[in-house]
């Protein structure tokens, strides 16, 4: 006589997605992420991962001031994040901008764009190592393997990054040129200027799942699988960034405190931030996939599956 658990699925085999898992089950997963993000240390681990990506972000501000230059796109740039963004990095572009202008413009591209990639990529190492703790997998692949990864993981980053720029900061411009090219009229550009920031939300989704399904040193059952940790850590990601634009928007205290650094030490915040959301999103779905796995071995009585040797 076959078992079937509450939502209709045999007892014994694997879900077939997440959402074949029950409430109960969803709930036992969400408490255990909580427990495994602060038993992994991910706060530590997220810590590492923004000072890797501090290194990365100047050398990625040289190449996109390089870009904006040899586009002539830079003053679009600048409207955008006078109103935003920290004076300190705001005139940090504006000097890598003389500094580049003319002839040195290509040559800042490939300087940046080589410097971006190489410091990036080993952020993106940080990034695996830690989603790798989180699946309680320990590192078997070979460094030229899992640094490819790492580049390959950077390079959608950036054209993601990019198109979010495209869409947030360009995005009236390139809509209006949109319709005037295909005479679609003032309706098209209206929905537009609505739907183009949930599609840079959508953007950062795709990364989130590219980054949760190749980072982890095991085969993934499905893209499904990684929808969830994507899902949530995208709306962690931004509730926290909100929160902190808010934050330093009304507190002068980071200025003051730190003068000249301000810009610096914001950036390292909102980057130690970026890789919570990451890690607490890997964290889940660590945990729906071990859900999945005591599923098939019988359910929650059948004993708890034993985790691969953890990373020390």
């Amino acid at each position: 006589m076959s078992t079937a658990t509450s939502d209709g699925s045999p007892v014994g085999r694997v879900p077939a997605g997440p959402h074949r898992l029950s409430a109960a089950e969803w709930v036992d997963a969400f408490k255990r992420t909580a427990k495994e993000f602060l038993a992994d240390d991910c706060m530590g681990l997220a810590q590492q991962i923004a000072y890797s990506s501090l290194l990365a972000f100047f050398p990625a501000i040289v190449l996109l001031v390089g870009l904006l230059g040899l586009v002539g796109a830079y003053e679009e740039l600048q409207d955008f994040l006078n109103p935003v963004a920290p004076k300190a990095v705001t005139d940090l572009i504006e000097q890598l901008q003389q500094d580049s202008s003319g002839s040195g413009t290509a040559v800042a591209v490939v300087v940046g764009a080589f410097g971006a990639v190489w410091a990036a990529s080993g952020a993106m190492g940080s990034v695996v190592k830690a989603v790798n703790r989180a699946y309680d997998r320990t590192e078997t692949r070979p460094f030229w393997k899992v640094r490819l990864i790492s580049v390959l993981l950077v390079a959608v980053s950036g054209i993601v990054t990019a198109g979010m720029l495209l869409l947030i900061v360009f995005g009236g411009k390139l809509g209006e040129a949109i319709a005037r090219q295909a005479r679609l009229g003032g309706a098209f550009e209206l929905l537009w200027n609505i739907f183009r920031w949930p599609l840079a939300f959508v953007a950062v989704l795709l990364l989130f799942a590219l980054i949760y399904y190749l980072a982890p040193n095991k085969d993934q059952r499905s893209w499904e699988w990684v929808t969830p940790g994507s899902l949530v850590g995208g709306a962690l990601w931004i509730a926290l960034s909100g929160l902190f634009a808010l934050y330093t928007a009304f507190s002068g205290s980071y200025s003051k405190t730190y003068g000249s650094l301000a810009g610096g030490i914001i950036l390292l915040l909102w980057l130690n931030y970026t890789a919570w959301s990451i890690l607490f999103g890997a964290e889940l779905n660590a945990e729906l996939d071990r859900q999945a796995d005591i599923r098939a071995a019988g359910g929650p009585n059948a004993g708890l599956i034993k985790p691969a040797k953890r990373i020390t």
